[in-house]
């Protein structure tokens, strides 16, 4: 579409914008990922507390409405993947 911009030497947009701002932004945001999945997976004591609590939780539910056997078998393997 020439609409008579690059005669007048105004350029669009996307000719203005500096290419290194893509690398720029693509390297930061690769930095962030990395440094937050390189994290320790360490669980800390509000961690462990707040898992006893979940599970004092469950087994309250469990014992007003009964989980049937499918239910049971997909919060083992929740268990033993966590």
């Amino acid at each position: 579409m020439n609409d008579g911009r690059e005669r007048q030497g105004l350029a669009r947009a996307s000719d203005r914008a500096r290419p290194w701002h893509h690398s720029v932004a693509v390297a930061a945001a690769l930095a962030a990922a990395l440094s937050l999945t390189a994290c320790p997976d360490r669980d800390g004591p509000a961690e462990n507390a707040g898992e006893k609590v979940d599970k004092a939780v469950d087994g309250m539910k469990d014992a007003v409405d009964p989980d049937g056997p499918a239910e049971k078998l997909g919060e083992k393997l929740d268990d033993a993947t966590d």
